[in-house]
């Protein structure tokens, strides 16, 4: 199976684009064995793409996109690495993923810093469930009534 990854990128002269990951043609996470992502000016796309044997299909792809400077700079994009599940269909011979960049400054990631998820999203543990109390009601003892209607 093919898988063509595809991300939109503004680059500045000497940065290029690599996808690093689990699998050796990835570089088994060595940047200096990434694979190298090309530019395609029309649409404005950084892609590449990647022979999966059949026997790696099995388990996800975990990955990540990684900016390389010139001088030799390194910039992982954030958060958790990703992964990619194959289809277990063989017939599917060619798969198209299309991301994009994840950058720390994006206002939707300010919520997973550690001020919110250890601060103000913070859950206490949750206790064991207290005992249920069992209730119990006295009936008063009294003489029956004869029904006064026939």
């Amino acid at each position: 199976m093919t898988v063509h990854f595809s991300l939109p990128y503004r680059t500045a002269y000497g940065q290029r684009l690599a996808l690093c990951g689990s699998l050796p043609a990835l570089g088994h996470w060595n940047i200096a064995q990434a694979l190298p992502l090309h530019y395609d000016e029309a649409t404005t796309r950084w892609s590449a793409e990647l022979a999966v044997p059949a026997d790696a299909a099995t388990a996800p792809i975990t990955y990540k996109y990684v900016l390389l400077f010139e001088g030799g700079g390194v910039v992982w994009e954030w958060g958790d690495n990703r992964a990619l599940a194959l289809p277990a269909d063989a017939a599917y011979a060619r798969l198209e993923v299309r991301d994009f960049w994840r950058a720390p400054a994006q206002d939707d990631n300010e919520l997973f810093t550690a001020a919110f998820t250890k601060a103000l999203f913070r859950r206490p543990a949750s206790a064991a469930p207290a005992a249920a109390k069992v209730a119990t009601a006295k009936v008063a003892k009294g003489k029956k009534k004869a029904d006064a209607h026939p």
